[in-house]
């Protein structure tokens, strides 16, 4: 494969999707004006996903490897990679005509070696929720812009920000290891913050670049509000925390605050009191109060009496 500013390597991790996966190849196949290289890699499925990719007789690059998790699927179908860009499409979610593209042109335009665009929320009732991701950066009653440069971290290049809807520099992607094969959940919120932290200097297209379908029983809901995922996450977090920008701190705790709230519920007290306690100093430089962190500063006996909100 040519490696050229138009090339991309798209990864596509694969686990009990044989309904959806062909859509998502089929929607690379339709992007113009860039060469693809497609890479996809089944986690063990049981559903006779790999064979519908085989029966594509499409140029795919299948890999298949026993059950290790979205992040270790997404790692090894990076390291195959050959295009100085990367792309991630999950197996239920497809591309708009253009994105790639339009990813591409973003970096290449902006010299950014990350380019996040919006994109669009299918429900499982059809219903569309659009995320315009460039209007996160604009003030209220500015003109829409369509491409923007940022020139510092953002917590709102973090947050809420979906993989499918990225486009990572390959010489990026290396620099921080990758995803985390340790987390099979909050890796991509994981990963977004490692790389707005090594590279603040993100692109942000206002290009709807994907469509996020909701499935049911998706691996990464059974696994959402497991306490070992969400611990691990928490603790790199806060170990983060020193590198990110002072006012940007309380929009990154605010958002952890539904995880430690599960981990209460949950009945990990320790992990919530060790947590909380990390939580509750950035919360208070803030000047903001909030009374489950602050929970936190009494003894782990005391907390099984205080229910959870």
């Amino acid at each position: 494969m040519q490696s050229t500013s138009k090339a991309v390597s798209v990864i596509i991790p694969l686990f009990n999707k044989a309904g959806t996966v062909g859509r998502a190849i089929e929607s690379v196949l339709a992007q113009k004006h860039i060469v693809t290289e497609i890479i996809v890699v089944d986690d063990g499925s049981s559903d006779g996903s790999a064979a519908v990719v085989r029966s594509l007789n499409a140029p795919v690059i299948l890999v298949e490897q026993s059950n290790a998790g979205p992040s270790a699927a997404r790692n090894a179908g990076a390291i195959l990679a050959t295009a100085p860009f990367l792309t991630f499409l999950d197996a239920d979610d497809e591309y708009t005509h253009g994105a790639l593209d339009s990813m591409l042109e973003a970096a290449q335009t902006t010299g950014a070696r990350l380019v996040i665009g919006s994109f669009d929320y299918i429900g499982l009732d059809g219903s569309v929720t659009a995320e315009a991701i460039v209007d996160r950066f604009l003030d209220a009653g500015a003109d829409r812009a369509s491409l923007l440069r940022l020139s510092e971290f953002s917590a709102k290049s973090v947050i809420n920000v979906h993989i499918s809807s990225a486009c990572i520099g390959r010489d990026l992607y290396n620099r921080i290891g990758g995803f985390d094969e340790a987390l099979r959940s909050w890796e991509i919120t994981d990963f977004f913050l490692r790389l707005a932290l090594e590279h603040p200097g993100i692109a942000v297209t206002a290009k709807r670049v994907a469509l996020v379908h909701q499935t049911p029983h998706s691996a990464s809901t059974m696994t959402h509000g497991k306490s070992i995922y969400m611990t691990r996450y928490l603790e790199k977090l806060f170990d983060a925390m020193p590198r990110v920008p002072r006012g940007e701190r309380l929009a990154l705790i605010r958002a952890a605050k539904s995880m430690l709230t599960i981990l209460w519920s949950n009945g990990d007290r320790s992990a919530f009191h060790r947590l909380g306690r990390r939580a509750l100093p950035y919360m208070l430089q803030a000047r903001q109060f909030d009374k489950i962190i602050s929970c936190s500063l009494l003894p782990r006996w005391m907390l099984p009496k205080i229910p959870p909100r």
